[in-house]
């Protein structure tokens, strides 16, 4: 049960984590929006090793597995964040967080592939559910050729950024046994701040940074998404499969839908609705069947 309430609460915080994005994303310049949300959550992050003397832990971990975990942070969040608020750049947040939500069905598959995990007939519906879910809010019409573009670019472009986040959480688990989850959501986050800062050194004053309330909702929504949703997933993942985890997470679709409803002014169509349960509806399959 406490796994299922850590899953639960990670979902709520990726929810408003991405309602929070959307909304500061067009104030900022791209690089500048990636580095508040990143150097954000490294500082929280940072704070809470020194608190819990986690450098020992730190020092502690195999070099092999520092390398690994600092490689991994170049895949989450680095090029995660940049595929997927590529996308949201060019879509609604309503449609880019669904899309993005079928990384559970892409991590259930990859499991299959590198960790022999069983197949049944059950969990390919699940699968099926989600693609069919994520085939809802693809087929949505565009009012022109160029949106149509946008559209189906963005869509491409949060699809890999699942499929990039789908193979992080394989890492993840298989490293849960080498890393404490502060350990290694630490690493992974600090990386992607770090690498942002050295990449834009040379124009930071260049930058378009916006006023403070922007920057506050940018590094509220990096906090919430590495340095709450992430560690309690990854430590959620103590006692249930990725599957279960990222099942019950991935109900932020919904929660989405919520904020960006109340925030947002953004309101789903009818398909978007039945897409977005489906896309759920499969998730939940796959992580129950586990």
């Amino acid at each position: 049960m406490t796994g299922i309430l850590l899953a639960m609460a990670a979902a709520l915080a990726t929810a408003l984590s991405h309602v929070l994005a959307k909304d500061s994303l067009h104030r900022q310049d791209f690089p500048a929006f990636l580095i508040v949300r990143t150097t954000a959550a490294s500082a929280v992050l940072a704070v809470l090793l020194l608190f819990r003397g986690g450098m020992a832990e730190l020092l502690a971990i195999p070099e092999d597995i520092v390398w690994l975990l600092i490689g991994l942070g170049f895949i989450c969040p680095l090029s995660t964040n940049i595929a997927y608020f590529s996308a949201l750049k060019r879509l609604q947040v309503n449609v880019a967080i669904p899309v993005f939500h079928c990384f559970p069905a892409i991590a259930f598959v990859l499991g299959l592939l590198f960790l022999s995990l069983p197949f049944s007939l059950v969990n390919l519906a699940g699968v099926m559910c989600v693609i069919g879910g994520t085939a809802g809010f693809c087929l949505r019409q565009a009012e022109s050729d160029e949106l149509m573009q946008a559209r189906l670019s963005g869509i491409a472009l949060a699809i890999f950024a699942a499929l990039l986040f789908a193979s992080t959480i394989i890492c993840w688990k298989v490293l849960r046994e080498r890393a404490s989850p502060l350990a290694i959501t630490f690493l992974g986050t600090s990386t992607s701040a770090v690498t942002l800062l050295a990449a834009y050194s040379w124009r930071l004053r260049l930058l378009r940074w916006d006023g403070l309330a922007t920057n506050m909702k940018t590094a509220i929504s990096g906090i919430l998404i590495f340095g709450f949703a992430n560690l309690l997933s990854i430590h959620a993942m103590e006692d249930l499969s990725p599957a279960v985890v990222y099942s019950v997470v991935s109900s932020s679709v919904l929660w989405v839908g919520v904020f960006a409803l109340v925030m947002l002014r953004e309101k789903w169509t009818p398909l978007q609705i039945v897409s977005a349960l489906l896309v759920f509806a499969g998730v939940v399959v796959l992580g129950l069947s586990r």
